[in-house]
């Protein structure tokens, strides 16, 4: 085998790996309650080394990589001032963009794990489910997640009713990527609510309705507002000059369904109907991470029609992670499932819906799942060259499928 055919055997065994440590990891932190001990170190390692020293995975990636260095070349940039900060300082001590990246991998564990151990019984399952369903979208915004690491861990503390450091945090995500500003903003007024936000066949409906009737066209009427938002900042402007088309698609939701492929759809379902009945019993406290993700479930057949919308949706949407977890936990101490039947299908759509993590770099490009010991000449350019082209025939291939 050359190297390149050796990548996704590579990629799918760290993976497999990881995921493993962190369920062991899981299952010692939720004895102890601490983050800071061994099992949440080695958790905490674990996930940075493995996402740290990836390669060129996401177009953002690469376009943080050609940025990083030119802030380090004198570039002035006017991007949010912590971050620039940061890479100013990264950059004056010779910190390559690598080191950078292992920063914001770090922050994002150490963020999960602090909203994580406050359910302490189901911290084996949803540690490694919340890492793997978040993994593509981490990997790829390194800016963006970074930023939401500490309103990660500011929810930690707003779950123990300290407001004060959960808005100190989220102001300090927000210096690192403005666009954050509205997540922690829903994220504390659902935090209000104490009990499902709706019933599960009400969430049905609505999200059938959503994506059936829904026009990504009707976007534009938005159009206007925005461009009025010109000057706000350098990174603001390069999306308002092009309202129209992120409004309307964007780099990847141009040719996005309303709704995912069946197996997802199911699972969807089977999560949505055993979830609520999960949520509301009083051992698991799952109602937030429920009411996240039904508000991200809902916004989903829009967001994945428009790139952009996408962004704020999938902070809500991992928190499905939880809920799985909590449902796994019910299954087996409680037989929260009782007909074989609905036990056997909820069983494999999970398995093939976790499956498809593992299909991608056999299906794929295989450069877009490189670590840095495969990077040989690779540029910022010629990466996200590979990724627009993989992007296209995926696009091709799904417009194809629906017609």
């Amino acid at each position: 085998m050359n190297s390149l055919s050796m990548i996704p055997i590579i990629y799918d065994t760290l993976l497999l790996l990881m995921l493993f440590i962190l369920y062991r990891c899981g299952k010692e932190i939720a004895k102890t309650g601490k983050i800071w001990s061994r099992a949440g170190i080695t958790a905490i390692i674990t996930y940075t080394l493995n996402e740290g020293l990836r390669f060129g995975r996401g177009i953002d990636y690469n376009e943080y990589w050609r940025t990083y260095e030119e802030i380090g070349k004198g570039w002035d940039s006017t991007r949010d001032v912590v971050f620039v900060y940061v890479v100013k300082i990264f950059n004056d001590v010779g910190i390559p963009y690598q080191g950078f990246v292992l920063l914001c991998s770090m922050m994002f564990i150490i963020g999960v794990l602090s909203i994580l151990k406050n359910c302490s019984q189901i911290l084996s399952f949803s540690l490694p489910l919340f890492a793997l369903f978040s993994l593509l979208e981490v990997e790829n915004m390194v800016r963006w997640y970074l930023g939401f690491s500490f309103v990660l861990i500011g929810l930690s503390f707003l779950l123990k009713q300290k407001t004060l450091y959960f808005l100190m945090l989220c102001l300090l995500g927000c210096c690192f990527h403005i666009g954050l500003v509205l997540i922690p903003i829903m994220f504390y007024f659902i935090y209000l609510l104490k009990k499902p936000l709706l019933p599960p066949y009400i969430v049905i409906i609505l999200y059938f309705a959503i994506g059936f009737f829904f026009q990504t066209e009707s976007m534009l009427a938005f159009s206007d507002s925005i461009n009025s938002l010109v000057g706000f900042s350098e990174r603001a402007d390069s999306y308002i000059s092009r309202a129209d088309y992120w409004l309307t698609g964007g780099n990847g939701g141009r040719f996005r369904a309303a709704f995912p492929r069946k197996t997802e759809l199911v699972l969807i379902l089977f999560i949505v109907w055993y979830g609520f009945k999960v949520a509301k019993t009083s051992k698991l406290h799952l109602v937030y991470s429920y009411n996240l993700f039904i508000v991200g479930l809902l916004l989903w057949p829009v967001a994945n029609q428009i790139e952009l919308l996408w962004r704020y949706d999938a902070p809500f949407y991992f928190f499905m992670s939880i809920v799985l977890a909590g449902i796994f936990w019910a299954v087996r101490s409680e037989k929260l499932i009782k007909q074989p039947i609905l036990l056997y299908l909820f069983t494999i759509m999970t398995v093939l819906y976790v499956s498809q993590y593992f299909r991608g770099p056999f299906v794929r490009n295989p450069k877009l799942y490189m670590y840095v010991w495969n990077h040989t000449n690779e540029t910022p350019m010629k990466m996200m060259g590979i990724w627009t082209d993989q992007n296209e025939k995926s696009a091709n291939a799904a417009e194809k499928a629906s017609k």
